[in-house]
């Protein structure tokens, strides 16, 4: 049975599925929600292949998905399909184009298959997201209460404003680096304690270098 290669470009709210089989190309759209995700899963085959670039959050449930059903599925890097398509000379950019391009590439270039982070995994990289975002919002009400402060005559509410959200960014953050650092230990012990063995290395950068070499 000949293999079919599935390229899926997804979106936000949705994703296209360009199918290749015996040098003939169909495209499908899907909304990228349960259920479209469930209606995708019903259409395939026991041949199937799915290939997918790595968009965070949006590609993640349909990788899970695929890879729980026990259809064959290659979560790759968009810089490795980009380079893909500058070998074609593809200029042109659109959701259809991508996932043809996608499907094309994966039945030449033969990627690697899918395994999903432990559940841990997926809590701590949804956790580095939100700390990420809070770190970035600390920052902008810091340079907005400093700009505030040089001026004669600052506005007392809007003094009170920043130092107020300032106080509760401040909290969810070592909260949630709480957190992260609770899971670590007690999902990975051994290489937290040893990463934070080597000189310079705290305990929030042997968190993150927890998180990148698994």
């Amino acid at each position: 049975m000949e293999q079919i290669y599935m390229g899926i470009d997804v979106a936000k709210d949705s994703f296209v599925v360009a199918t290749r089989l015996e040098g003939k190309v169909s495209t499908t759209s899907y909304n990228n929600d349960k259920k479209g995700i469930v209606g995708f899963l019903k259409s395939l085959s026991d041949n199937t292949w799915c290939i997918m670039e790595a968009t965070g959050v949006y590609s993640l449930q349909l990788a899970i998905a695929l890879y729980e059903k026990g259809t064959k599925v290659s979560v790759v890097n968009p810089l490795q399909i980009k380079r893909f398509a500058q070998t074609k000379l593809k200029r042109t950019k659109t959701d259809l184009v991508e996932a043809v391009l996608i499907a094309e590439y994966g039945e030449r270039m033969q990627p690697k298959l899918y395994e999903p982070p432990a559940p841990f995994m997926r809590q701590l990289q949804q956790q580095r997201m939100s700390l990420k975002l809070l770190v970035k919002t600390k920052r902008s009400f810091l340079n907005q209460l400093h700009a505030l402060t040089q001026l004669e005559a600052a506005d007392k509410v809007a003094l009170k404003v920043c130092k107020t959200v300032l106080k509760s960014v401040e909290k969810q953050i070592a909260e949630i680096g709480d957190q992260r650092q609770l899971l670590a230990e007690v999902h990975c012990q051994d290489l937290f304690t040893l990463l934070q063995t080597i000189p310079g290395i705290s305990k929030k950068s042997a968190l993150e270098l927890n998180h990148c070499l698994r």
